[in-house]
């Protein structure tokens, strides 16, 4: 089996598109480290100085429409919005921009990378085995070697070390950029741990990505199968935005959707609104309920769409041609 492994982690090594993947997955994440550093970058002193004075003017004109104010607050508490959310009183941070500390801008960072990362993983897992059939090579390897299982189990093994390799890189290395932009701003790194599990947890997420396009792949045996799953994924969420509106009910399919326990996942939990219009009164505009998805809920969703889709893949590996 350890042949088998080594002889595998080769060819996903030596492959032209691996190399290409990842070129393109260090540039995203290298650009997006443009993006935190202006996030933690404080404001100058001209900047400071000309918000704050925009923030007297408003702070002048809330002062003199309390009325309105309070009218339009009122009618964003009757819609179920948080008290808080709904002050209409200026503050001084809508106007004054503030570094963004890094206990709020490295999830951002990483939801980022562990999104790239993780498709980059897809589109590597997916070329390596759709290969295989696409050029007929796999019938010659199951001539050397053919126990299916072992074969299978050898290719699975090497996209996980593949994966997990890019993902801890990326997200490792965005971790520590965002650590080092923040320190270099004068800010403070705070919540280390909390922080470094979740890039862990974002690790696994990658690697699960990995899987789940070689599940795909070896299912439809060719890597635009894969490839196709996304997109349609991708128009699928375009579709229920439309629909939402329409059926406020359908609603309730959002803590079933991969991205919203990608996020549960990775933050630790995630939390979303679900928006239901008002009938009958004018006066009912409506309301917007919270809804919070845990991290467990997300990890046991990611884990078993990861299972399924390889225990399928397995099962249909083992019994049907190769040709």
């Amino acid at each position: 089996m350890i042949a088998l492994l080594a002889a595998e982690l080769n060819r996903l090594r030596s492959r032209r598109i691996t190399l290409v993947t990842l070129l393109v997955v260090v540039l995203g994440a290298g650009l997006f480290q443009f993006a935190v550093n202006s996030a933690v970058t404080p404001p100058s002193a001209a900047e400071a100085a000309q918000g704050r004075a925009q923030y007297e003017e408003a702070l002048r004109d809330y002062e003199q429409n309390k009325e309105e104010y309070a009218q339009g607050q009122q009618e964003c508490l009757d819609m179920g919005v948080s008290p808080e959310e709904c002050d209409p009183a200026p503050k001084l941070e809508w106007f004054v921009t503030q570094a963004t500390p890094f206990a709020e801008i490295a999830p951002v960072a990483l939801t980022f990378a562990t999104l790239i990362a993780g498709l980059g993983a897809f589109l590597i897992a997916a070329s390596f085995i759709g290969a295989e059939y696409t050029t007929g090579s796999i019938s010659n390897w199951l001539t050397f070697i053919p126990q299916r299982a072992r074969v299978f189990v050898a290719k699975a093994l090497a996209v996980v070390l593949g994966a997990g390799l890019v993902g801890t890189v990326i997200l490792g290395g965005t971790l520590a950029a965002a650590a080092a932009l923040t320190t270099a701003h004068g800010g403070e790194v705070t919540k280390g741990a909390a922080v470094t599990a979740s890039a862990a947890r974002g690790v696994g997420l990658v690697v699960a990505f990995a899987l789940i396009s070689f599940g795909l792949t070896l299912l439809a045996r060719h890597t635009a199968a894969a490839i196709g799953v996304l997109v349609a994924y991708g128009l699928l969420n375009i579709v229920l935005e439309i629909l939402y509106n329409f059926l406020p009910a359908l609603q309730r399919v959002k803590r079933f959707l991969p991205d919203m326990n990608l996020q549960a996942f990775l933050n630790k939990g995630h939390t979303y609104q679900n928006y239901y219009p008002g009938v009958g009164s004018a006066e009912d505009t409506g309301r917007v309920v919270e809804r919070t998805l845990s991290v467990t809920h997300g990890g046991l969703y990611w884990l078993a769409l990861t299972a399924v889709t390889l225990v399928v893949a397995l099962l249909v590996f083992r019994r049907r041609d190769v040709v």
